[in-house]
């Protein structure tokens, strides 16, 4: 194996790339090597994407938004502003505590603290 595969973080770097990426809006909408570069960590591009999902941490697309579709969500008109979309979304979303604890698994229906 090469030294940049078997190259990790330190929990100190790790937490600087999490404080810099979580800083503000700003910072939650840079670039994976922006937030590196800010947070003065020369990594691979891997490395770095390893580390932030050891934390639990992961990438998701941009989710375009019609104009169409924002006219409806504005006007309370989107699925997503439905009956059957506000249900879809409360049977469908994770609930994590303040310390990342699952606390309502996805389609649950409940939170697991609440449940008896």
């Amino acid at each position: 194996m090469s030294a940049l595969t078997e190259q990790k973080l330190t929990e100190e770097q790790i937490d600087r790339l999490v404080a810099t990426a979580t800083k503000d809006a700003a910072h939650r909408r840079m670039e994976i090597p922006d937030i590196a570069r800010e947070a003065g960590i020369d990594a691979p591009l891997s490395v770095i994407e390893a580390a932030f999902e050891s934390r639990g941490f992961g990438r998701y697309p941009e989710t375009k938004v019609t104009k169409e579709e924002l006219e409806q969500i504005r006007a309370g008109k989107h699925w997503s502003q439905t009956a059957e979309g506000k249900q879809w979304a409360k049977d469908n979303s994770e609930v994590r505590d303040a310390h990342g604890k699952v606390v309502k698994p996805k389609g649950s229906g409940a939170p697991t603290h609440l449940s008896g």
